[in-house]
């Protein structure tokens, strides 16, 4: 642990990117560094539509930070997501049966590590939300400053 006391914010922030270089430095700074997940705009903008709660929401966006490849599904435990949320474990596991029931998750395989999370489900609801903006962008695009 000697190791670990000694380390310090200064001590691990990494060089900072040129201006203009990373749009997510130049936006969150040394935060960026910590970690981000690039996440869909059309799943805030369309949270009504989807029937979201904001205690859903904030169940799949923790499952979400755990989706780090295409062809991995997600998993973690529900006691996780709680204590991130200072919510109880029934709480979290009750948004997860919200989130299979109107279809924005699937059940994957438990592992001892967590039960993962089929996301697929998701992507296929926010295709139609998505096809529409991007028509739109595509239609206003070099107005309003849109590129």
């Amino acid at each position: 642990m000697k190791k670990l006391d000694s380390i310090t914010p200064d001590s691990l922030t990494p060089p900072q990117p040129a201006p203009g270089e990373s749009r997510i430095y130049d936006r969150y700074g040394d935060v960026s560094y910590a970690g981000f997940q690039p996440l869909p705009d059309v799943l805030l903008f369309h949270q009504a539509e989807l029937d979201l709660k904001s205690g859903d929401l904030n169940v799949l966006l923790n499952i979400l930070a755990h989706w780090y490849y295409p062809d991995s599904m997600p998993y973690l435990r529900t006691t996780t997501i709680a204590k991130r949320m200072g919510v109880s474990a029934r709480s979290v596991q009750r948004s997860i049966a919200r989130l299979r029931e109107i279809g924005l998750i699937g059940r994957g395989e438990d592992t001892r590590d967590g039960e993962r999370f089929d996301v697929g489900p998701l992507l296929e609801r926010l295709k139609p939300y998505a096809q529409k903006r991007i028509a739109l962008r595509w239609a206003l695009r070099g107005q309003f400053g849109m590129a």
